[in-house]
């Protein structure tokens, strides 16, 4: 599966949280110049860490001969809820991540959820009142793949001087 990294990545966390979010809540992406929505409760969401590489890479044939480098990348997404229903919302967002049809989701777009999010309080008072707001920090892994070329190496010749021993002429051929 090609994935256009963030694109695709952002498709489909958009995709999950537009479905269990209540529609009279706006989604929106949390990006500079992006206008705040005019409703009391909204969640804004931003992809704060891309392609984490957590492990080493595999070199794995493909059925053609060729190569690719594979391995497991992870990318964090920071999930904010504003408004009167915040925590109400992650917390249904936090308990979607276990239903079956969003785990199939996910898994068609090539991703799973890695860590277990924990909701947090963020209310912060402005002006005369306070805000309610939580947040929750979302771990994705995905799968990342590579073509690569391989080439043979055919020779490898050295010379130097080696001084203060008894020296012989060596060649070595890999084959």
């Amino acid at each position: 599966m090609l994935i256009r990294f963030k694109e695709d990545m952002q498709d489909a966390v958009w995709e999950w949280a537009e479905a269990v979010t209540p529609h009279q809540v706006p989604v929106i992406w949390a990006e500079p110049n992006v206008r705040r929505p005019d409703e009391d409760t909204y969640v804004a969401m931003k992809i704060t860490s891309l392609m984490i590489k957590p492990g080493h890479d595999a070199l794995i044939p493909n059925s053609d001969g060729s190569w690719r480098v594979g391995g497991q990348r992870t990318f964090m997404v920071s999930v904010h809820a504003y408004g009167a229903e915040a925590q109400q919302v992650l917390m249904d967002l936090h308990q979607s991540l276990d239903v079956p049809s969003i785990i199939e989701r996910f898994r068609s777009n090539g991703l799973a959820v890695h860590n277990i999010p924990t909701v947090t309080d963020t209310s912060l008072e402005l002006e005369t009142g306070f805000e309610d707001r939580a947040t929750m920090e979302v771990l994705f892994g995905i799968a990342s793949d590579v073509d690569v070329v391989l080439t043979n190496i055919d020779n490898v010749e050295m010379e130097g001087e080696l001084t203060g021993t008894e020296t012989h002429e060596t060649s070595v051929t890999v084959p």
